[in-house]
């Protein structure tokens, strides 16, 4: 680091007498580059590719820096450049091959990828990337090639065990995936993300013990790094007592996992601590009505004097919760009696079977935000068959995207149920909670509202996606031990949905049958 530090001095000084030397300046770009740097350093490159327009491997850090930042047109761009003064060089390929996979462009990528291994047939991590752009493809058993290919020319690759963990993963093979992930983690013992994705299929085949352990990796993750809360207090670990105690819960993740795991609250209080949690706004009204000592207070709202804290979802390690002792309610959760009155006055008479529809899932802070949010929802265009239902179905739906989705269907005299939308008198889930004790039945994607609607206790039907959250495991069970009212629709295939929804039109038709006879 001294060597590099002097370097990178020693350049500074010869622009003092030449500030148009372009390796100065490239190695310069170089280093703010390996810092993080992007845009000091693109200033830089281009200084110095302005100086020597032909030097490719100026081109190809421009591209890298451009990558670096997410501007993926100018990245491909410098790296086309590249290529063109350099055709020989794989580096130059490969990092086109990653631009183009950062913009789902999974053939041209595999495609580029291939000419870096043409030109080196021992690129181990041009395998690998090609081995992920098959995988995105859903082209398994190519991808699994490449993986086993890299790991082959390097055993000690462990980035190539953690992307075959992945696509294992991703088959539903979790033992597999986590021999791929105990791999990686033999290679580098803190690799995070192994370590995290392994807890999500010990979890998911119900290896609690070892499954919650892990779980708290979460901490080291790109995505909670920097929320991780720092107290002058003791974190409970669940080994101190805590009747008498005021302990401070803090919520993270999504919307539905706060309602999900808000239940252990009560375990808490039954403990005989106070509980004092800290949620978002648009759940403080519905969580009013969460039984115990429990004191909510708003994120950034000043925090009360307290003797341990937690994480919410840290509390079913410090619980030991196994599969049989997750703490199960009829409901845990419930609505307002006034704000019922007024949707009993807003729905007016009852006709018919009423059914809350949500089809698209929310984003969370901690999921690759596209893929995971696609994966769980579902067009609804989709739900057509549910035309000849006789049920008046209600829009449960938040959100700029869907509710625009609802509303360009129903101009276009869509072809399936008519969806009541109730959207601009819903401020918060209290306001949901109270339209949804109104209904018969909750039909939802894994989203917050599924969560909400099972903590209620109401009739819920949960569309799961062929890789389903850790949360409703894998075991083609149709209930879950989370929530006593639900029921489970699982994917049978990836991506097809038609069967689902086959399956929910054919059961609503047996309900409404009955019902209406």
């Amino acid at each position: 680091m001294d060597e590099l530090n002097s370097a990178y001095e020693q350049a500074k000084k010869i622009l003092q007498g030449e500030p148009n030397h372009s390796q100065a300046l490239a190695f310069i770009g170089n280093v703010l580059f390996d810092r993080g740097e992007h845009n000091e350093a693109i200033t830089y490159l281009l200084k110095a590719i302005y100086q020597d327009s032909y030097n490719a491997d100026y081109f190809n850090l421009l591209g890298l820096c451009y990558l670096g930042k997410n501007d993926f047109e100018n990245s491909t761009l410098a790296f086309d450049k590249a290529i063109k003064l350099n055709p020989n060089c794989a580096d130059f390929f490969s990092n086109k091959a990653i631009a183009l996979f950062k913009i789902f462009k999974f053939k041209e990528s595999v495609d580029f990828f291939s000419d870096a291994i043409k030109l080196d047939s021992n690129f181990f991590e041009a395998y690998n990337g090609r081995g992920n752009a098959f995988k995105a493809m859903h082209l398994f058993t190519e991808a699994l090639h490449d993986y086993n290919k890299s790991i082959e020319i390097n055993p000690n690759y462990s980035t190539a065990y953690f992307c075959q963990g992945n696509l294992y993963k991703e088959i539903k093979n979790y033992e597999d995936a986590i021999k791929s992930y105990d791999q990686a983690i033999a290679i580098i013992p803190n690799y995070i993300d192994a370590l995290w994705n392994k807890s999500h299929c010990l979890l998911m085949r119900g290896a609690y013990v070892d499954g919650w352990r892990l779980y708290e990796s979460r901490w080291d993750t790109k995505y909670l790094k920097k929320s991780v809360r720092n107290f002058k207090q003791s974190k409970w670990t669940g080994k101190e007592p805590i009747s008498g105690k005021r302990i401070f819960i803090y919520s993270e993740q999504g919307l539905g996992d706060i309602i999900q795991f808000s239940r252990y609250l009560i375990k808490l209080s039954d403990m005989g601590a106070e509980v004092i949690f800290e949620i978002p706004d648009s759940l403080i009204e519905i969580f009013k009505t969460l039984k115990g000592n429990i004191h909510l207070i708003k994120h950034k709202e000043e925090i009360l004097e307290f003797d341990y804290h937690s994480a919410l979802m840290s509390l079913p390690l410090c619980l030991d919760t196994r599969v049989k002792t997750i703490p199960s309610f009829k409901s845990y959760l419930y609505v307002d009696e006034n704000k019922s009155a007024d949707w009993e006055r807003i729905l007016g008479e009852k006709n018919k079977f009423r059914v809350g529809l949500v089809w698209s899932g929310g984003i969370r802070p901690l999921m690759e935000e596209t893929s995971v949010t696609e994966k769980k929802s579902i067009a609804l265009k989709n739900f057509e068959k549910l035309k000849n239902v006789s049920a008046d179905f209600y829009s449960l739906q938040k959100g700029a995207e869907s509710e625009k989705e609802l509303k360009a269907l129903m101009d276009a005299n869509w072809a399936g149920p008519k969806l009541i939308n109730y959207a601009e008198k819903i401020n918060d889930f209290s306001d949901t909670a109270s339209l949804i004790d109104k209904l018969d039945l909750v039909i939802s994607v894994c989203t917050s509202v599924a969560h909400l609607s099972g903590a209620l206790g109401k009739t819920t039907w949960i569309l799961v996606p062929y890789n389903p959250c850790w949360r409703w495991f894998d075991d083609q069970s149709n209930v879950s031990p989370w929530y006593p009212s639900v029921r489970l629709f699982r994917q049978l295939r990836l991506n097809d949905w038609d069967e689902v929804i086959e399956e929910v039109h054919n059961e609503l038709i047996k309900i409404t049958s009955c019902n209406h006879s």
